[in-house]
């Protein structure tokens, strides 16, 4: 396969001219236009690793909404609770919760939000139901936004990588970058790993 040589005369990888869900089979690809990465109506760009704010602690999410699956969801900000023999998070129930210590919308730290897949014997929701559809829009190279609103405006997330770990490796790291991570129990009636959704700040709307 012969590569393409740009403007500045810099060496490219061919499959930046396929759409990407002919990545992984590029002599099969179709004719399909590459997808638009325009920004939906009223967000201004940002460039989510130089991101900066004067405000050292922004405000906490209020809402979060994902147009692609028909999501939108109040956000509640999780307490830990007290068991037998250790503590742990409480599970949000028909909502969607934020780990505390994580970061807030637009901060220069990684926010990580928690919901249920499905709830049949506790009766908490399903918030995510549809959180796994991610995975094959993108597979089809589909742009996926995920909006959090918050006192201090709408921050506009964009989902870059989607993973499945047992839910034994599921590790909560809190990077100084402007990301969230979505995270649902799968697969469905066994519950044993979990579903990360990756999204990197792009864009922010200010009221």
């Amino acid at each position: 396969m012969v590569s393409t040589i740009d403007p500045e005369g810099i060496t490219m990888f061919p499959g930046i001219l396929l759409n990407p869900k002919y990545w992984d089979e590029p002599i099969w690809a179709g004719i399909d236009p590459l997808p638009s990465w325009e920004l939906p109506s009223g967000f201004k760009m940002v460039e989510a690793d130089k991101f900066d704010s004067d405000v050292i602690k922004l405000g906490k999410a209020i809402n979060i909404s994902i147009p692609s699956i028909g999501l939108s969801s109040e956000v509640k900000e999780l307490s830990i609770v007290d068991l037998e023999s250790s503590r742990t998070y409480e599970t949000p129930k028909n909502t969607i919760g934020h780990i505390p210590e994580t970061g807030n919308p637009g901060e220069l730290a990684s926010g990580w939000f928690f919901g249920h897949l499905e709830s049949p014997i506790r009766g908490e929701g399903n918030v995510f139901k549809n959180l796994p559809k991610l995975t094959n829009f993108l597979r089809e190279g589909k742009q996926v936004f995920i909006i959090l609103d918050s006192i201090d405006g709408s921050f506009l997330y964009r989902v870059h990588k989607t993973n499945v770990v047992h839910k034994s490796e599921l590790i909560i790291e809190i990077n100084k970058d402007s990301s969230i991570s979505l995270v649902s129990c799968v697969p469905k009636l066994v519950y044993d790993h979990r579903l990360i959704v990756e999204a990197k700040l792009v864009g922010i709307k200010k009221e």
